[in-house]
């Protein structure tokens, strides 16, 4: 129970595998991930929202040809614009971010490494259905990537 006509804000914390490819010269396998951070709304109306997310990741370690890439971590925040249709709700917007990993070879040699810009967008489709939350999200960073989750409230 809450205001009603205050805008709801919480704080996640998540869990999961993701797997990563660069340039189809490394090709890992998945690797767990667990992530931080707090989503809101500035306004959340009956048709239109908008708002701002954190989130802050780290990432397990990824290895393939020889190479291994540990120490990932991401901070990023966005300002999505949604909409709501029924239990759907369709959101998009920017994104600004920070990452950084290091790169190792079977030598031992490491360097750091981190994405080319700082700037992207994202979008995507949320189902909401009580205290489940059935998610999809595509993102534009360097390159596209995207993903789904699915979300527990409690």
């Amino acid at each position: 129970m809450g205001i009603e006509d205050e805008p709801r804000w919480e704080v996640f914390v998540r869990g999961g595998a993701a797997d990563l490819e660069i340039n189809g010269q490394f090709d890992s396998d998945f690797k767990p991930f667990g992530a931080v951070g707090v989503r809101g709304a500035f306004y959340d109306g009956r048709r239109f929202g908008w708002g701002l997310v954190v989130q802050g990741t780290y990432f397990g370690r990824f290895s393939s040809n020889g190479f291994s890439i540990r120490n990932m971590w991401q901070a990023e925040a966005g300002l999505p614009f949604q909409t709501r249709l029924g239990p759907a709700i369709f959101y998009a917007g920017p994104v600004v971010f920070g990452n950084q990993a290091k790169l190792q070879n079977n030598a031992g040699a490491e360097r750091n490494i981190n994405e080319d810009r700082n700037f992207g967008g994202f979008g995507g489709i949320a189902v909401d259905l009580g205290s489940l939350r059935l998610e999809a999200e595509a993102q534009y960073r360097t390159e596209f990537s995207g993903g789904g989750f699915v979300s527990f409230r409690f």
